[in-house]
């Protein structure tokens, strides 16, 4: 029987993603003729979010995802026979192995998720794993950034390369490269998250100090403004409600978001003299904050090491899609 559907599993530190794709026509000439957007091809019919509560354990971590995707098929009428395949986005490294080695989510490292998963669901077909960010990446580049940079601009996809950043909980990077993911000799390529950002910084989890993940995730944020917090804001806040403030002119706020602005800015800077890539794609809770592209691209440009022609900053056009989706494609394109 042909395949008309496939899963993909978002798993993140905070909240874990099932969607059920459907599969609307051929895909496997895609890269070298690439329709004029993703969803004349595919189209995601189910999402269903739920905690990932990390401290609960692995087990439960696998038998929500299970449950999910039972749950899933079931109201869909997609029996195991119709997917081709099962796609994981893991929140950190991901060996050629397909467990995560390492990441924020402790419960995951070493695990084999997709062994396990199989075992639960009794699930005998194509099951692949990657790093969450990729997923994410590769998603918008094969969606519709990188088609219309095809389309429009006359650069195929087998000649674009793009870098996707995450800016969630903690911080992850990938690399498209022509047409596909740069994952490196041991698939753990672009940790941008554990770079060295601040020579003696913060300590990181990784047993590190002064990693990115520690100036430029969600958490970072949060983390810096309630360590020094007014007395006006008497409980801790979460990103969003310090954006909101920012927009109230709220000056210690402003002062916060400032200073993230100027982080990032480094962070791209670096990448774009290391990589070279038509353009830098941010995803994440805090890339849908407005305020953050406010002068990014001059700002940038500025301490470029070649100016002509840099890359262009985008934010993510497949919105909270873009990670779930990616993972859903793995089975497709990338394969076991």
């Amino acid at each position: 029987m042909t395949a008309t559907h496939v899963i993909g599993i978002d798993i993140g530190g905070s909240k874990i993603e099932c969607a059920v794709v459907q599969i609307k026509k051929d895909y496997h000439d895609w890269l070298h003729h690439p329709p004029s957007t993703y969803d004349e091809t595919f189209a995601i019919v189910s999402r269903e979010r739920v905690a990932t509560a990390r401290e609960q354990g692995y087990p439960q971590i696998v038998k929500k995802i299970a449950n999910l995707i039972t749950a899933a098929c079931q109201q869909h009428h997609v029996t195991f026979d119709k997917l081709a395949g099962i796609g994981i986005g893991l929140p950190g490294a991901v060996s050629q192995d397909m467990q995560m080695v390492n990441g924020n989510t402790l419960a995951l490292i070493d695990k084999d998720i997709r062994t396990d998963l199989r075992t639960a669901l009794n699930f005998e077909g194509n099951c692949v794993c990657e790093n969450d960010a990729n997923c994410f990446v590769f998603a918008e580049a094969m969606g519709n950034i990188g088609l219309n940079l095809h389309h429009q601009q006359g650069v195929p996809l087998t000649q674009q390369i793009a870098v996707g950043i995450i800016l969630g909980t903690g911080l992850g990077g990938g690399l498209f490269y022509h047409g596909g993911m740069f994952k490196g000799k041991y698939s753990s390529a672009l940790e941008l998250g554990h770079r060295t950002f601040v020579k003696d910084g913060k300590m990181c989890y990784c047993g590190r100090r002064g990693c990115t993940e520690q100036y430029l995730s969600g958490s970072a944020l949060e983390a810096s403004f309630n360590q020094h917090r007014p007395a006006y804001a008497p409980q801790q806040l979460n990103a969003a409600a310090i954006f909101a403030l920012a927009e109230k002119k709220d000056p210690a706020a402003v002062a916060a978001i400032n200073q993230y602005r100027h982080h990032l800015v480094q962070l791209l800077v670096d990448v774009s003299n290391t990589f070279d890539p038509h353009y830098i794609v941010l995803g994440g809770g805090l890339s849908q904050q407005a305020s953050i592209y406010q002068s990014l691209a001059t700002d940038m440009q500025r301490e470029l090491f070649v100016k002509r022609n840099p890359p262009q900053i985008r934010p993510n056009e497949l919105g909270d899609s873009s990670g779930v989706l990616g993972a859903a494609l793995l089975p497709l394109f990338v394969g076991e």
